[in-house]
């Protein structure tokens, strides 16, 4: 009814643009703490949204989780998108769900999942003809991370990394990618040794 799709509509232009701009701002944590308040009354919204808005907020919201290395909770929500049978439904968001579920099982130190979860990537990736060169380049990179490395050598192949990927933010094609993981400063917070949050922060402060 009327109620019903009012509240659809407060829910999307108030939390979902709040989560938004959180996600923007590198504010994880103001972003987490919100989503434990609604966490109960989540799932009702969802249920009414439909599978477009569905898939981008549980993107949106395990990215604020991963932001605030809450890994197990993004994975949650990762999973979601990647275990849903809707996958010619924005399909970016699929990619994208897949290559950051790499990344927080990397940061989980699940070194025994990741070879699969490499080999499962890339050919979803393959298989919809979508790869693009960040994401070839962070597969490569994450292939490369299943042997034993030293500190010093890891922080090597993230600065390798970095400059890889800094020229394609400049790009059409590529730069789109950015918007939806900042991997920049996720590589920059490991060479730094800070927080995603930190480095996001300090990014938005010198705009």
């Amino acid at each position: 009814g009327i109620n019903e799709n009012l509240q659809i509509r407060l829910f999307k232009y108030s939390y979902a643009h709040q989560f938004n701009g959180y996600f923007m701002l590198g504010d994880f944590s103001t972003g987490v703490s919100l989503l434990r308040k609604i966490e109960r009354r989540l799932e009702g919204y969802i249920g009414m949204l439909d599978k477009h808005s569905e898939l981008v907020l549980f993107y949106k919201i395990a990215s604020l989780y991963f932001g605030n290395a809450n890994y197990s909770d993004a994975l949650k929500w990762l999973n979601r998108i990647i275990n849903s049978d809707d996958e010619d439904i924005r399909e970016d968001v699929h990619s994208f769900a897949r290559m950051l579920n790499l990344i927080t099982h990397y940061e989980l130190g699940n070194k025994d999942v990741i070879e699969y979860y490499v080999r499962s990537t890339y050919r979803y990736l393959l298989k919809k003809g979508d790869l693009h060169q960040f994401q070839h380049y962070i597969l490569q990179f994450i292939k490369g991370l299943s042997r034993d490395i030293t500190e010093s050598d890891l922080t090597k192949r993230f600065t390798t990394l970095r400059e890889q990927l800094l020229p394609l933010t400049q790009n059409q094609y590529e730069r789109r990618a950015f918007v939806y993981f900042d991997i920049i400063s996720w590589l920059e917070s490991k060479i730094e040794g800070k927080t995603v949050a930190e480095i996001m922060k300090s990014k938005s402060k010198a705009i």
